[in-house]
């Protein structure tokens, strides 16, 4: 019995032993883990991208407080709504510095506690366009998104585009602009390639080439008139919205079925294409067509918000030189238009921006396209033809006529010839009487 009440003093007084030392060992552990307001936050304790281990609640309160500030200062949100841009204002987020350091979990990379008012959310986006209506957005999941990125401290340029936040993409996908070209005669070319190709996609913020997308489609080895033809109905379909023309290529002269200014050529041998920028990052569509004789391209995609009008301006034409040849197998006298002349056209292109209240905002040039002349070729005969009697008699009684004298000038002339007689009279008379040894004045002495 002695034995047995010896092991079992023994026994409690072990596991009141290990009792008291256990719950000095692990409870010192467990109030560092789980901080007072004057202990040390564990080892690898994070909020955000700061390291907050082994400092004071106070210390990290103040290190978050500075982040904070420094988050908002230094971070540029961009909400993009089509052709609008607008850098929101930071100050609707509010970090809750005192909330996140109690919910810290000790030892792990936690997030700030951020709170973005729905409302305050809501006027941002109508900042951004006043056509743009909240209720069609789901702003829960932009607030969500604004709030992930804002609890890491993750700062610097950031962009949404608020159409990716539509509750309804129905209405996405709208007729935006449509370029007809006219085939005098019935193309088959036109009719196989819109058979192979009803449309092509224009991919969000990207570069588009007309010539690699006839590649991919093989449908770049048609005729050189009908790819140009396919690349002026897609230039006429891009012209009137914001899409950046990168390359184009017009022919020598004006074809006949490309309306000045709004002409493109393409052609894989001579390496020259068609290639513009979406800078939208919505996708578009062109959708082709032939009927009766006519080529029709359609953008189709999501409505833009300005308005876009294509000018033509400053047209001028240029006169066509004339090149002479002579030719000794025409008969003489004889003139012939080998080849006729082409006047030289100019013009520039013009896109004109209006925003969604309908004011000008911008005018910019787009192109400016210069048709040379092409001179006339005219043929001569190297002979001269022979001049025939009449017309040599003609021409001696014309020489005839040239020759004979005007009145007034006969009548002066002999005027002058009389005058000259006189004088002469007198000095014969003169002279005779020297030599008597009169002089003239006593000679009318003499008489008196």
């Amino acid at each position: 019995m002695k034995i047995t009440h010896v092991v079992k003093v023994f026994l409690l007084l072990f596991v009141s032993t290990a009792f008291i030392f256990s719950f000095t060992y692990f409870g010192v552990k467990a109030y560092d883990d789980f901080f007072k307001e004057e202990g040390l936050f564990a080892e690898n304790t994070k909020v955000g991208t700061y390291d907050i281990a082994g400092k004071t609640r106070q210390q990290a309160e103040r290190m978050l407080q500075g982040a904070a500030e420094q988050w908002k200062k230094g971070t540029a949100i961009t909400f993009v709504f089509k052709e609008r841009s607008y850098q929101i204002d930071n100050s609707i987020f509010q970090f809750n510095i005192s909330e996140t350091l109690t919910s810290a979990t000790a030892g792990k990379a936690n997030g700030m506690v951020v709170i973005v008012d729905r409302q305050a959310l809501a006027e941002q986006m109508k900042d951004t366009s006043y056509s743009l209506n909240p209720d069609a957005y789901n702003v829960t999941r932009l607030q969500q998104e604004l709030t992930s990125k804002a609890s890491q401290l993750d700062g610097g340029k950031q962009t949404y585009q608020l159409e990716d936040f539509l509750l309804d993409q129905s209405g996405q996908d709208k007729a935006l602009s449509k370029a007809d070209i006219h085939s005098p005669s019935d193309n088959k070319e036109l009719a196989s390639f819109v058979k192979a190709v009803p449309a092509l996609t224009i991919k969000g913020k990207s570069t588009f080439s007309l010539e690699k997308a006839l590649k991919d489609s093989g449908t770049d080895a048609y005729s050189p008139k009908t790819l140009n033809m396919i690349a002026s109905a897609v230039y006429g379909a891009i012209l009137p919205t914001n899409f950046t023309i990168l390359e184009r290529n017009i022919s020598a002269s004006l074809p006949s079925y490309a309306k000045l200014g709004y002409e493109a050529k393409v052609s894989p041998k001579d390496r020259l294409d068609l290639v513009f920028a979406n800078k939208n990052a919505s996708s578009y569509t062109l959708a082709f067509s032939y009927r009766q004789g006519f080529l029709s391209v359609m953008l189709k995609g999501s409505p833009l918000l300005y308005r876009y009008s294509v000018i033509g301006k400053e047209q001028q034409f240029f006169e066509p030189k004339t090149i002479v040849q002579y030719d000794s197998s025409l008969p003489a006298g004889l003139t012939k238009v080998k080849k006729p002349g082409q006047k030289g056209q100019m013009i520039k292109i013009f896109r004109e921006i209006y925003d969604e209240s309908g004011s000008a905002i911008k005018k910019e040039l787009i192109s400016e396209d210069f048709y040379p002349p092409v001179p006339a070729i005219e043929l001569r005969s190297l002979s001269v033809p022979a001049v025939k009697a009449d017309e040599t008699a003609g021409q001696n009684e014309a020489e005839e006529n040239d020759e004979e004298s005007d009145p007034a000038v006969d009548e002066k002339q002999a005027d002058d010839d009389r005058l000259k007689e006189t004088e002469q009279e007198e000095k014969t008379t003169a002279d005779s009487k020297e030599d008597n040894g009169q002089k003239p004045d006593d000679s009318k002495d003499a008489k008196k």
